[in-house]
C-alpha cells in the first residue's frame, strides 16, 4: 500500500472547522491516537513495508514495553494511559522532529522529565516526554523533544533543553503550548504542502540535505508557492478596494492583467536561481495595474530587468564561500530583494555578525573571506530568505524585512518581546511549539496575508497609489504590537466554557485548551510615553430622550463637546420587513440635524448614528436592503459612522441564532465596502457568555473599534443574585471587565480597536 493509498484521516485534522474538543477530561486520546497512527502507516507506506492485512496486531507503546509500561501506569493521566494503549510503536523517526517515544522506565530522555517539573516548580509527574528529538533535524542539539503536561493536558516541543524558558513557567507562555492534537496535525499539514515528504530511506534527498529516516525537509513545497499567490491576491484586492473608494475610480474589471510581478529576462538578469521559490512567486504573481505602494514605504519591483537587477544587494555575489577549514559553503541560494523601500530612506547595517544574511559568507569564523564584496549596508525591504538547500530546516518560501531602526517593545508570534537582536526580526516566529529552529523565518504567504488583514482593518490607510505613509510607519509595532505579530495558524477563539465561576475551571488555566494556546491570555500593556493604545479617541453618546426631561433637558445645541472626538446619536432603528433605517421616536426624528450640525461648532468633531435591531444580517438580501437604506440615511442627515447595537448574535436566549456567528462578519465586510472610509464600531457586552458568539478576530478586520459596554453589568436585574445583592444604582468591577477583555486578547483583537465605556 502507497502513503496515497492510506484511509483519510481529514475528520480527525485540527482545523477552524473542527477544533479540538473542550469536554473531556484529559487528552482526546482517540484523536491523537489516529492522528499518531496515520504518520507511523505514513512512513512505513513510503518505504514499502505497510501491510493491512497486520492491522489488528500492529505493537503499541504498552504492547512493546509489556511490565515496564505497566508499572507506569498509575503514575499517567488514564487519557494520556489510553493514548499509549493505542499508539503505535514507531520503528523509525515518527516526523522528521521525531527520533522516537521514550522508554517508560529510562534514565536519558526518559518518560517522565521531573528534572524539569523540579526545576519550574511544577509537580511530580506532571511533566512527560512524549517523544525525544531527532538530533540532526535540530542542528546537532540533543536533549529535546515534546513535553506533555498532564495536569493542563497541553503539550510543547522545543530543539534544545535551553528552549524551555520560552515555555515555562506555563501561565506566562500560553502561546507555547497547544492540544497534542494540534500539534500533530500541524505536522501533518507539512506533508500535504510537500513541505515535508516522505521517501523510501535508501532514496537520497532532494537537494542533499538532511534526511531523518524517511523524512526529507523540503527547501518549500509547492503547496506554499499557490498558497503565497493566493495571499499576495489578497494583499491587491484588499488595496484595490480602498483605493478606488479613496479616488473615487469606477470599478475596473481589468485590474489584473496578464503581467507578472516580473519576467524571466528580468530574474535571469538579477541571478535569481532557477529553480527557486523566489523565482516562481514573482514569476507567477500579478502586477497590478493601478498600486504602487503595497505596505508603508514599501513598493513593487520595477518591471525593467536591468533596473531590478541593479538594485539587488545579493544576487551578484558567489555561490560557494571557502571555510576556514579547507572546505566548501555551496549552494547558497541568495537573498532576493523583492519589495523596495522609498527613495531616501536610510539604509540597514548588515554588516555585522548578527546579520542573518552575513553567515552565509563568512568563512565559518566570522569573517567574509577576501574576493567577496558582502554589503555593508542595504535597503530596507522585503527580501526572500538565503538558504544553503542541503543544510537541515531550510525555509526558502520565507522572508526578512530589515529596517534601519530598532523596535524594543515590539513582539514575535509566540508573545515574546523581540531584544533587537537583528534588524529583521518584525513579523517573525520566535520559540515553535509546533517543532523547529526558533530563528527560522516566517513564510512569505503569512506577511502578505497579515498585510492584507491590516489594510481590510484600516490600521494602514490607502490612498490612490496604495498603502500610505513611509516606513517610519513600521515603528508603530513599539506600542500597538498587535498589529505587526502574524499570530500563530491554530490562534485562539474567544469562547469562554461558562458565564460564570472562579474556579480553575473558568480562569483560563486550561480549561479553554480547544480554543488553541491556553494558560491566561498575553495581556497588552499600556505604551511606555503614557497614554492608551487608542490614542485621543473620546466618544460621548447622546440620549435623545434627555430632551424630554422635565428638568434639565439637554437639546443638541447643549451639549459640550469640547473633549470629544466622536458623538454618538442614540437611537435609530429599522423596519423588520423592509430594512429602511428610521429614528427610535417622533421626537428623535427632530433632532438628527441639529445633533450632526455639531460638527460646525468643532472642526474634526465626526458625528455617528448607533442603530439598535438584528436579523439584518441574516440573508444577503437582507444586508443589501439595510446597507442601502444605512446609506441613505446617512447621506440625508451627514453621519460620519455607524454603531452597531446588536449585542447577542447566537444567543438563542435573546433570539439569536447559530448561523449569526457567520453572517454577521459578512455584514461588516460588505459594510465596509459600502461605507468606504466612513467609520464602523459595534458594541460588545461584558460578559463571559454573549462574545463567544461573536467571530471577533473576523469582525475585526472590517470594523474601526469595538465599543465594551464596561458598564451597567449590574443592577436592579440582578436583585436575586447574593452575590450582588438588591442595589437600585447600576454597577461594574474590574474583574468583570478584565474576564471580558481576556477574551478578546486571546482572539488576538488589537488593544487599538478596543474602547471601553463608562457609565
Amino acid at each position: 500500500m502507497s502513503a496515497s493509498q492510506l484511509p483519510s484521516i481529514d475528520d480527525q485534522l485540527v482545523t477552524p472547522d473542527n477544533p479540538p474538543r473542550t469536554d473531556l477530561d484529559g487528552m482526546d486520546h482517540a484523536r491523537c491516537a489516529a492522528l499518531h497512527n496515520y504518520l507511523v502507516d505514513y512512513c512505513l507506506a513510503a518505504d514499502g513495508r505497510l501491510d493491512p492485512a497486520a492491522e489488528g496486531s500492529r505493537a503499541t507503546y504498552f504492547s512493546t514495553h509489556g511490565d515496564a509500561a505497566e508499572a507506569v501506569r498509575p503514575r499517567l493521566h488514564p487519557s494520556l494511559a489510553a493514548f499509549l494503549a493505542a499508539a503505535r510503536t514507531p520503528d523509525a523517526p515518527l516526523f522528521f522532529f521525531v527520533e522516537g517515544m521514550p522508554d517508560p522506565d529510562g534514565d536519558f530522555n526518559g518518560f517522565f522529565d521531573n528534572e524539569t517539573a523540579d526545576n519550574e516548580d511544577e509537580p511530580e509527574d506532571s511533566i512527560v516526554r512524549l517523544y525525544f528529538s531527532h538530533m540532526d533535524a535540530c542542528d546537532g542539539k540533543s536533549g529535546g523533544g515534546m513535553l506533555y503536561h498532564q495536569g493542563r493536558h497541553l503539550a510543547s516541543f522545543f530543539v534544545h533543553p535551553d528552549d524551555t524558558e520560552c515555555v515555562f513557567p506555563v501561565d506566562e507562555h500560553p502561546r507555547s503550548w497547544h492540544p497534542l492534537e494540534t500539534i500533530l496535525s500541524n505536522w501533518i499539514a507539512l506533508i500535504r504542502l510537500s513541505k515535508v515528504v516522505a521517501s523510501p530511506t535508501d532514496e537520497p534527498a532532494r537537494y542533499g540535505g538532511v534526511k531523518i529516516g524517511n523524512w526529507e525537509w523540503r527547501p518549500y513545497g509547492d503547496g506554499q508557492i499557490a498558497g503565497c499567490v493566493a495571499a499576495w491576491d489578497r494583499l491587491c484586492d484588499a488595496i484595490e478596494v480602498r483605493r478606488r473608494q479613496s479616488s473615487g475610480a469606477t470599478v475596473d474589471d481589468d485590474n489584473r492583467p496578464s503581467e507578472p510581478l516580473l519576467t524571466p529576462a528580468a530574474m535571469d538578469a538579477a541571478k535569481i536561481p532557477d529553480p527557486s521559490f523566489a523565482r516562481a512567486f514573482l514569476g507567477l504573481a500579478h502586477r497590478p495595474r493601478h498600486i504602487r505602494q503595497i505596505a508603508p514605504g514599501l513598493s513593487l519591483p520595477p518591471a525593467y530587468a536591468a533596473a531590478f537587477a541593479a538594485v539587488q544587494p545579493f544576487t551578484h555575489l558567489p555561490r560557494r564561500v571557502p571555510q576556514w577549514d579547507g572546505t566548501e559553503r555551496e549552494g547558497i541560494v541568495p537573498p532576493v530583494y523583492i519589495f523596495f523601500s522609498e527613495a531616501g530612506a536610510p539604509q540597514v547595517d548588515v554588516s555585522g555578525w548578527r546579520s542573518s544574511f552575513r553567515y552565509y559568507w563568512d568563512d565559518g569564523h566570522g569573517t567574509v573571506p577576501d574576493g567577496i564584496t558582502f554589503p555593508s549596508r542595504v535597503p530596507p525591504g522585503v527580501y526572500s530568505e538565503c538558504v544553503v538547500r542541503s543544510e537541515p530546516e531550510v525555509t526558502e518560501e520565507a522572508f526578512r524585512l530589515p529596517l534601519p531602526f530598532n523596535l524594543y517593545g515590539a513582539r514575535f508570534s509566540s508573545g515574546d518581546e523581540m531584544k533587537d537582536m537583528a534588524a529583521d526580526e518584525l513579523f517573525q516566529h520566535g520559540f515553535k511549539p509546533f517543532g523547529g529552529n526558533p530563528n527560522r523565518p516566517q513564510r512569505l504567504e503569512r506577511l502578505l496575508d497579515h498585510w492584507a488583514n491590516l489594510v481590510e482593518r484600516g490600521v494602514w490607510s490607502v490612498g490612490p497609489h496604495g498603502v500610505q505613509g513611509s516606513i517610519e510607519v513600521f515603528k508603530d509595532a513599539t506600542v500597538n504590537w498587535a498589529d505587526y505579530a502574524i499570530p500563530s495558524s491554530c490562534n485562539c477563539d474567544a469562547k469562554p466554557l461558562a458565564d460564570s465561576g472562579s474556579t480553575s475551571e473558568f480562569c483560563g488555566n486550561g480549561c479553554q485548551e480547544g480554543f488553541g494556546s491556553c494558560g491566561p491570555a498575553p495581556s497588552p500593556s499600556c505604551p511606555s510615553s503614557g497614554g492608551g493604545a487608542v490614542g485621543d479617541r473620546r466618544i460621548g453618546y447622546y440620549a435623545s430622550w434627555s430632551t424630554m426631561k422635565s428638568c434639565d433637558a439637554v437639546p443638541p445645541k447643549d451639549l459640550d463637546v469640547s473633549g470629544l472626538t466622536h458623538v454618538i446619536f442614540s437611537f435609530a432603528f429599522f423596519d423588520p420587513s423592509t430594512f429602511q433605517i428610521t429614528p427610535m421616536d417622533a421626537n428623535a426624528g427632530t433632532l438628527l440635524s441639529r445633533f450632526t450640525a455639531l460638527k460646525r461648532r468643532k472642526p474634526g468633531l465626526e458625528t455617528w448614528i448607533v442603530i439598535g435591531g438584528c436579523n439584518m444580517a441574516s440573508s444577503a438580501a437582507n444586508r443589501r436592503a439595510f446597507i442601502r437604506g444605512l446609506l441613505n440615511f446617512m447621506q440625508t442627515y451627514g453621519f460620519d459612522g455607524v454603531d452597531l447595537d446588536w449585542e447577542y448574535p447566537g444567543a438563542e436566549d435573546r433570539g439569536g441564532v447559530a448561523a449569526d456567528f457567520a453572517n454577521y462578519p459578512i455584514l461588516f465586510s460588505e459594510l465596509r465596502a459600502a461605507l468606504g472610509t466612513r467609520g464602523i464600531s459595534v458594541a460588545i457586552p461584558s460578559s463571559f457568555w454573549y462574545p463567544q458568539k461573536l467571530d471577533l478576530p473576523a469582525m475585526a478586520r472590517s470594523i474601526n473599534w469595538f465599543n465594551v459596554m464596561s458598564y451597567d453589568i449590574h443592577g436592579v436585574w440582578d436583585s436575586s443574585n447574593r452575590f450582588t445583592g438588591p442595589f437600585i444604582r447600576p454597577h461594574t468591577n474590574l474583574t468583570d471587565i478584565e474576564n471580558n477583555l481576556e477574551l478578546m486578547w486571546r482572539a488576538g483583537v488589537n488593544p487599538a480597536q478596543v474602547t471601553l465605556g463608562l457609565g
